[in-house]
């Protein structure tokens, strides 16, 4: 590659040292050329070529979806059941424990099934009496200011 600097703009330019082609070479040159429609038709086999590879990563893709999905829905199922089994197995093992039971261990677990179950009642009532105390408190207390205030006031 030379330059040349003779307006002060630099233009870069290849010079070659290859001799001129012999008709030889040139034949041979220009049977390596390709048509625009050799170029098109290559273009298409490419496309083809990568179409079919996008189509089968997508039928694998659908296919490990669906896979997927079921096994999903398989593992909820299994569990569904499971905690079903357990639920029914707890039931059966607390009736075992009732029919072993003699009348008197039978009355006496159930009064204190009953006084654990009064026990919360009262205290949920408890708390709700507390709660409509302070309620209570606070209206009053909001009632005495009115009252100052109108007395203030007039």
């Amino acid at each position: 590659m030379t330059t040349n600097f003779n307006d002060g703009i630099v233009i870069p330019v290849e010079t070659s040292n290859h001799p001129p082609l012999t008709p030889d070479e040139l034949r041979a040159l220009q049977a390596k050329t390709f048509t625009e429609d050799d170029i098109v038709k290559a273009r298409q086999q490419e496309k083809d070529k990568l179409y079919k590879r996008i189509e089968d990563a997508d039928s694998r893709v659908k296919s490990m979806e669906e896979q997927l999905a079921t096994l999903t829905s398989e593992r909820e199922a299994a569990i569904a059941e499971a905690a079903e089994r357990a639920r029914k197995e707890a039931d059966l093992l607390r009736q075992r424990e009732l029919e072993e039971l003699s009348a008197k261990e039978l009355i006496s677990r159930t009064e204190d099934e009953f006084k654990a179950r009064l026990n919360q009642v009262e205290q949920e009532w408890q708390d709700q009496f507390q709660r409509m105390d302070q309620k209570r408190q606070a209206q009053e207390g909001l009632l005495v200011k009115e009252r100052y205030m109108e007395a203030v006031e007039s």
